[in-house]
């Protein structure tokens, strides 16, 4: 024990200095921590929609994946010798509610929402459509929905090695998870009015700019962030169908010491590290994939007991229950987020999909030059991290000879996301929202230098000119809640059948599982899964 306790602040000092010298490297680091009360907007379902970013649970965390088959082999008593088990796990999983995922990313709340053009020459508008399409270059109007999937093919390996050749109760696991992660918001767009008609006169360039996108479907065209007129290409928020990934979530790593080890019940306590070898968020699609915690470090504290409660007088046939608890600190760390604007008198739900607004471009003498995207300037490298993550499972397992099968539940959430750190601005009296105003391609016609700075996604604000009070962009403008996933939790079911090769050397063993895991409305993913495992004793 007295082993264990020094090499413990050794590992752990080792850890911090990678986590902190992995924090926002960036030249310009702006403090943004409580400066605005997020609260999630939620429909009359409780789904939560207006978001620019999902972080979904780590694909490498699943505490019910790990337990089936190995929770009797591990924290043996009367043990003297080096011991452990080595297993390796095949899992399919795959989200459904996809309504409720959808609905994330919408400005209204639901699933769908309407587009067509609502432009009059440097007059507001009355915001008959969700989406103003001339945002996006789109003269057409209809209906367009999203109906995502995401799917996950996880190759996972894990060991565990008891210590207690060097030091009775001392033990470690490995956690090294492969992940293919495939994820698409899948559009559905329906047209209703027509999209072959020319963008109006001196809207986005020089006199009538033909459109450019594809008439079955212009919508989905558009989101894929192509040019228009004198409005460059979207950098981030592109919606473009199915993205795939495959990468590695994060390493895990357990080191413990079983406090209590006796012939029917032990309890065991372990610091627990995660290095994070998943994906960084680039912002660049709206429904990006993502494997892993978006590329956080995790260190905190893990339970692990179990109470062999009944047996035969052989102990042959067996009931055990076994329990495993974790709880972390998510440390901040660099993200690339799509942030808003906060429009000034706008509630939240007009402020949503402000990142998607056109803008005018201007030089040091109010002059406008062109044209911009607010997603090209609004989406930048921030610090996020999250308090607590954790999880609670519990298993009751069922031995009879060399068969096993259990059962499980499994409780997992995480604390809201906090923005610790921007670490980019925009420049001062540069960008400024276009709306309903001029601009014909001319950067020296001063006809050109109104703006709209009221103007939402839905409707053109009020005209005014640049040099007016408050007309321009400002740093005091970044609207952070988008980009942030508020708390959220999930209750998973799980269970299993297996058999160990009772009298082979290294006893193996094969088991074959399934789960399916509800989360909180569409806070959480709520996804179904199918698990082969097998592995080895020695």
């Amino acid at each position: 024990m007295k082993f264990f306790l020094k090499i413990l602040p050794i590992i752990f000092l080792i850890s911090s200095s990678q986590i902190f010298s992995n924090s926002c490297d960036c030249e310009l680091v702006c403090p943004c921590t409580e400066t605005q009360t997020c609260l999630a907007q939620e429909n009359s379902c409780c789904n939560v929609f207006g978001k620019s970013f999902y972080a979904s649970r780590s694909q490498g965390n699943n505490r019910a994946r790990n337990m089936m088959g190995i929770q009797e082999k591990i924290h043996k008593f009367g043990v003297t010798d080096f011991y452990g088990v080595a297993t390796a796990a095949l899992e399919y999983e795959r989200i459904f509610r996809n309504q409720g995922i959808g609905t994330w990313f919408t400005t209204n709340g639901s699933s769908s929402m309407t587009y067509g053009m609502e432009y009059v020459q440097d007059e507001t508008s009355d915001g008959i459509f969700d989406i103003n399409s001339i945002n996006f270059g789109v003269t057409g109007s209809g209906t367009i929905s999203f109906c995502p999937t995401k799917d996950d093919i996880i190759f996972d390996l894990f060991v565990y090695l008891g210590f207690d050749k060097i030091l009775c109760g001392t033990w470690a696991s490995l956690q090294i998870p492969i992940v293919h992660s495939r994820w698409d918001l899948h559009l559905q767009e329906t047209v209703e009015g027509d999209s072959t008609t020319y963008y109006p006169l001196n809207s986005v360039g020089d006199n009538l700019v033909n459109n450019v996108f594809n008439v079955a479907k212009p919508m989905t065209e558009a989101f894929k962030g192509a040019a228009f007129g004198d409005a460059p290409a979207l950098k981030y928020g592109k919606i473009c169908g199915r993205k795939d990934t495959t990468d590695i979530p994060g390493l895990e790593v357990l080191l413990g010491y079983d406090a209590v080890r006796c012939p029917f019940y032990h309890f065991a306590i372990a610091a627990d590290f995660v290095v994070p070898t998943g994906t960084q968020p680039r912002g660049e699609y709206l429904f990006e994939p993502i494997v892993g915690d978006q590329d956080r470090w995790q260190a905190g504290l893990n339970i692990n007991a179990g109470w062999n409660c009944w047996s035969n007088a052989c102990n042959t046939n067996t009931i055990s229950i076994f329990l495993d608890a974790t709880v972390n600190h998510l440390f901040a760390h660099k993200n690339r987020r799509i942030l808003g604007i906060n429009i000034p008198n706008a509630t939240d739900t007009q402020k949503n999909w402000s990142y998607y607004l056109l803008l005018k471009k201007f030089d040091n003498s109010d002059q406008a030059t062109g044209l911009e995207r607010a997603t090209n300037i609004f989406t930048g490298d921030v610090k996020i991290k999250a308090n607590v993550v954790g999880n609670v499972t519990l298993l009751l397992q069922w031995n009879c000879n060399c068969l096993m099968s259990g059962i499980g539940y499994e409780f997992w959430a995480r604390s809201k996301e906090i923005m610790e750190y921007r670490c980019f601005n925009i420049m001062p009296n540069t960008y400024a929202i276009k709306g309903s105003t001029e601009w014909n391609g001319d950067n020296t016609d001063t006809d050109n230098n109104k703006v709209a700075p009221t103007t939402t996604i839905s409707t053109n604000g009020t005209v005014q000119d640049v040099t007016d009070s408050d007309s321009y962009l400002t740093n005091d403008m970044f609207y952070y809640c988008p980009a942030l996933h508020p708390s959220t939790y999930s209750n998973k079911v799980f269970g299993f059948i297996g058999y160990n090769c009772c009298n082979r050397c290294f006893q193996p063993f094969v088991l074959i599982a399934g789960e399916a895991e509800f989360g909180e409305n569409n806070r959480a993913f709520s996804q179904w899964g199918i698990i082969l495992k097998g592995g080895l004793c020695y």
